[in-house]
């Protein structure tokens, strides 16, 4: 009872629109915890934005790296063909960026080589800007059809050379029985230069 009486007492006291200390947060605690929200949410994001920056450039990279392999591929296959370079083929002329391929022509019946000999197309691979470009001008009996395409982008420079000479200085391209290629890819990306560079050698099988 006496409890009660006391309790009683100091509710009067008080009055009835008293509210009692410590039953929400004060302001400077509002504020921190605000601040402390804000550092882990920004430390969240920057994560993730570096994630994404990596995953984008590495991605960019897987990219570069295919369309020099592509490049590479075509040129390999075409030159593997080819019975000899020329200096000069409608209206293109062989240059460190520039070579000519006189290719023996295919028997569109049978799959076979016509004549090795006598009977030949010719294909150009050439840089345009950052383009490769792969021209074909068949014989009228060959299987190969008149074409010019793009076979790779994002082309950053090109090479052609035998023997450490670039093609443009080769006086005889016909002679030339292996020819060295240095192809590099590039691309800038969230202001980083990516750059990929293969280089090979290719024997021409069909020299005479």
């Amino acid at each position: 009872m006496k409890s009660i009486r006391s309790f009683l007492r100091l509710r009067m006291r008080r009055g009835p629109g008293t509210r009692r200390h410590g039953a929400g947060f004060t302001l400077a605690e509002t504020m921190v915890s605000v601040l402390l929200c804000s550092i882990v949410l920004g430390t969240i994001v920057s994560v993730f934005m570096a994630q994404h920056r990596s995953f984008y450039v590495g991605n960019s990279y897987i990219d570069l790296s295919r369309e020099a392999r592509m490049a590479m591929d075509w040129m390999a296959g075409d030159i593997r063909w080819a019975s000899k370079l020329l200096s000069s083929h409608g209206g293109y002329n062989k240059s460190n960026t520039c070579v000519i391929l006189e290719v023996p022509s295919i028997n569109p019946a049978t799959g076979d080589i016509i004549n090795v000999a006598t009977t030949f197309d010719y294909i150009i691979y050439t840089q345009n800007g950052t383009s490769l470009q792969r021209v074909v001008d068949p014989n009228g009996s060959s299987k190969r059809t008149a074409e010019t395409r793009t076979v790779a982008q994002k082309i950053g420079s090109l090479l052609f050379s035998s023997n450490g000479t670039g093609l443009g200085s080769v006086g005889n391209p016909g002679a030339i029985t292996n020819l060295e290629i240095t192809l590099t890819t590039r691309e800038t990306i969230l202001s980083q230069n990516l750059s990929n560079t293969l280089s090979t050698t290719i024997k021409l099988r069909n020299k005479g």
